[in-house]
């Protein structure tokens, strides 16, 4: 068996835990207890959770389920385990933030009462019933936290390299731009806004943040699911199925190459990450990609920049007019360097060639 960097961390067994919370009582193959769920602090004595030992004792993360969550991703159920290390100081989660703790020989990952109370929106699944965890700013960190970051390129066979390589939208030899990183599916959102037939293979994660703090810790991300085939996904309920953003205030996907200079940049603005891959592979450096995940522009800033071209699809009249009335909004306060590139009939910055095209 190859052994990842994961097995190296000693974890407690089911009894050993037990040991340590009072109250705690056999429940079949495992044990019982009440009031350490991530989301009960306002009631911990509703929480029933059940803990047992993994196939392979000591060797890979406690397993656990809350009747009062009933978690459904592996971010709930490492948010359950971090509580459960916070009661008793044991180490039983193997996450990824665990490994880091555990290498650095800090104790066992444990969330403060006030991270605990958030974690539920950041990690329960979105559901359209609940305002508190539909579009929030803690699960889309979370998310963004449970990406993995790719410092190669795609390797060729995978759903996100045929994704890429399908529409040309980045060179194939290359790693993608440090906002994107990839969800695998056992980490893709769940819950009611998922479809039950989802053919989601994987996801890419665009991280979004202010313009003005292009590597502050990003609040929203936009999700693209992609099926097996390199292909649009049908993951969510509605149209589009493929995607979905989540978090709030005014951020946008930032794509760059290699290190932010003090150059005089030239921002381009589009609608999608595919969008923006692609621009971003055939503009002049040096170049910014803002990519709104929408038709929105108004919170950009293109005074800050040498030049701005806004992006529309051809394909949608009403991007167009949205881009002419931004563009007519900002030259009414004297920005002059604002273009708006005109695509072929029909086509996205995704899909259209982008030599010659006419701003």
């Amino acid at each position: 068996m190859r052994m990842t960097r994961h097995d190296t961390i000693p974890i407690a067994t089911a009894a050993e835990v037990a040991g340590r919370l009072p109250g705690t009582r056999r429940d079949g193959d495992g044990y019982r207890t009440r009031g350490y769920c991530h989301g009960s602090q306002d009631k911990p004595d509703s929480a029933s959770v059940v803990f047992k030992d993994p196939p392979r004792p000591g060797e890979q993360s406690l397993h656990v389920h809350c009747f009062k969550c009933n978690p459904q991703t592996p971010a709930e159920r490492d948010a359950i385990r971090h509580a459960l290390q916070k009661a008793t100081g044991l180490q039983i989660c193997r996450c990824d933030d665990c490994w880091q703790t555990w290498r650095t020989g800090q104790k066992p990952l444990e969330a403060t009462t006030a991270q605990q109370a958030r974690s539920t929106a950041a990690t329960k699944a979105p559901d359209r019933t609940s305002s508190q965890q539909t579009n929030t700013a803690d699960y889309a960190a979370r998310l963004w936290q449970q990406a993995i970051a790719v410092d190669r390129a795609p390797r060729p066979e995978t759903p996100i390299a045929r994704w890429i390589a399908d529409r040309d939208l980045w060179p194939p030899d290359q790693p993608l731009p440090a906002a994107v990183r990839v969800l695998t599916r056992n980490s893709l959102p769940a819950g009611r806004q998922v479809r039950p037939d989802s053919n989601a293979a994987a996801a890419l994660v665009m991280a979004m943040r202010p313009l003005g703090n292009p590597t502050a810790a990003p609040a929203k991300v936009q999700i693209v699911a992609i099926d097996g085939a390199g292909r649009k996904a049908l993951h969510w309920q509605g149209k589009p199925g493929d995607k979905r953003t989540y978090g709030a205030g005014a951020a946008y996907g930032l794509l760059w190459r290699g290190e932010l200079q003090s150059a005089a940049y030239h921002l381009h603005a589009c609608e999608g990450l595919a969008d923006g891959l692609r621009i971003l592979r055939y503009a002049d450096e040096p170049v910014v990609i803002a990519v709104c995940a929408g038709k929105a522009y108004r919170g950009l800033q293109p005074a800050w920049f040498a030049s701005c071209t806004l992006w529309p699809d051809a394909d949608d009249d009403k991007a167009l007019d949205h881009a002419r009335a931004q563009a007519q909004a900002w030259s009414n306060t004297g920005l002059t360097d604002i273009h708006i590139a005109r695509l072929p009939a029909g086509h996205d910055p995704a899909s259209a060639p982008l030599t010659g095209y006419q701003a």
